[in-house]
């Protein structure tokens, strides 16, 4: 696909069908993943991967995340949601939806690699993401970025090392009857 294509076709998804992506698809996605270039072949970033159809893990999940909506409680916060829905907007919620996605792609840093470096090299986290978005989208699914969590309980949930949790990037395929980005 040519990379035109791709950067036109690419959407922001928030709402996801319930339709899996084929593990062929999943494992291409990696496979291109982990031949993202990397200063001195250090790889100082991992992913774990997340076929996230867990109902309680997934739920979990959606609870860490949140909107950068400055509420108080959480009450405002559903408050506010109520309102948006009655003016007939269908706001994302206060939680984020995306990560309701089939995949979930956890992206964090590495603090040790094969030449004993300790150093964290975000821009390498971000080509490794674009790798892989580029990559989904070639293959027809959509994606979606999240960083937006309470980062320590998230560590604590996935078994991550602490203090490495960069970002997730969500995979599948759009929910077009309810996802706005589809619309803009």
């Amino acid at each position: 696909m040519d990379l035109n294509k791709i950067y036109n076709d690419r959407i922001f998804c928030h709402w996801y069908n319930d339709k899996v992506p084929e593990q062929a698809i999943i494992d291409q996605i990696v496979k291109n993943l982990y031949q993202t270039p990397s200063k001195n072949g250090a790889y100082n970033w991992r992913c774990k991967i997340l076929k996230n159809d867990d109902a309680k893990l997934k739920e979990k999940i959606y609870r860490l995340s949140f909107r950068k909506v400055p509420f108080e409680t959480e009450a405002e916060g559903l408050v506010w949601l109520q309102e948006k829905l009655d003016s007939g907007l269908r706001p994302p919620g206060l939680y984020n939806p995306q990560i309701l996605a089939p995949y979930l792609f956890i992206f964090t840093a590495s603090y040790t690699s094969k030449k004993g470096i300790m150093k964290v090299d975000n821009i390498e986290i971000g080509m490794a993401v674009w790798n892989a978005i580029t990559t989904a989208v070639s293959l027809g699914l959509v994606t979606s970025l999240c960083d937006c969590f309470d980062d320590g309980r998230l560590e604590d949930l996935l078994k991550l090392e602490k203090n490495t949790f960069r970002m997730i990037l969500s995979l599948g395929y759009a929910d077009k009857l309810k996802d706005v980005s589809l619309q803009d």
